[in-house]
């Protein structure tokens, strides 16, 4: 019974490290304006992947060039973002501080599907957009 125990605790543990491999910090590093798919532009030499907890500080402006962020599990902008298409996000906690602007001009959409995609904006945030649309969702069109 003891060996059983133990295997289980063993197998737990590795399970719990695993996950912590996995999920990484990665802070923008990039040029002004930098695309979010280059990996030079990022901490650690890669994009964000699924999971990753992403930072993008204030006085930095990010180009959101896909229309999946590859879903990390929360973007926190302190910075610009701007996009060049739409924003869709699934499964995705999004904060926005009090210095960041997530900016959609020229049409592009912000979409939030079901999933658990939150975004809390900070008091004196910005959301910049002069035409495109904001969708809540629960299934994808």
């Amino acid at each position: 019974m003891r060996s059983i125990a133990f295997a289980v605790v063993v197998v737990l543990s590795l399970f719990g490290a695993f996950n912590a491999i996995q999920a990484a910090a990665i802070t923008y590093t990039g040029p002004d304006g930098g695309n979010w798919t280059v990996g030079a532009n990022w901490s650690g030499g890669a994009a964000p992947a699924a999971n990753d907890t992403v930072q993008i500080n204030s006085g930095d402006t990010v180009n959101l060039d896909a229309e999946w962020p590859a879903n990390p599990l929360e973007i926190n902008l302190d910075g610009t973002m701007t996009q060049t298409g739409a924003m869709r996000l699934w499964n995705i906690r999004l904060n926005v501080s009090s210095t960041a602007t997530n900016d959609l001009t020229g049409g592009k959409w912000l979409v939030l599907w079901g999933g658990g995609a939150e975004v809390s904006f900070d008091s004196g945030a910005k959301l910049i957009q002069d035409s495109g649309r904001i969708q809540f969702d629960d299934v994808a069109d």
